[in-house]
């Protein structure tokens, strides 16, 4: 019977215990923690889409920790201690997330300023646009 309870685990995809699972926890946090340092550093819109996916595959990460909790709550585990750390990694990400915003919003501002400073273009009406 032990044998097909390993199974079942790896069918559903969740094979981590829960001191696998808080390492995991703690691994993100040092990433977002990462993360929210080079969100804060950026300089132009050019670097932003990196720092978007990483974010996004911390996202997907917490996701499938998510499943990984649900998974061990259904056979009984106490997970008080996990479920407190997910729950401040997932803050941690939604503040950076936040940061990316502001700072996607910020940068997009600079450039509407800058384009209304910007002296206007020569004129191409007798060009035909190039479609």
């Amino acid at each position: 019977a032990h044998l097909m309870a390993g199974r079942h685990r790896e069918a559903i995809g969740v094979a981590m215990s829960l001191s696998e699972l808080l390492e995991r926890i703690q691994e993100l946090s040092k990433e977002v923690v990462h993360s929210k340092g080079q969100i804060e550093q950026l300089k132009d819109a050019q670097e932003i889409p990196p720092v978007s996916e990483h974010l996004e595959a911390i996202l997907d990460q917490c996701d499938y920790l998510a499943d990984n909790i649900d998974y061990l709550d259904t056979q009984g585990y106490d997970l008080s201690l996990v479920e407190n750390a997910y729950t401040a990694l997932t803050q941690q990400v939604s503040v950076c997330q936040d940061l990316l915003d502001n700072t996607v919003e910020r940068f997009n501002k600079l450039r509407r300023q800058r384009k209304a400073e910007m002296p206007p273009e020569p004129s191409t009406a007798g060009i035909k646009p190039l479609l």
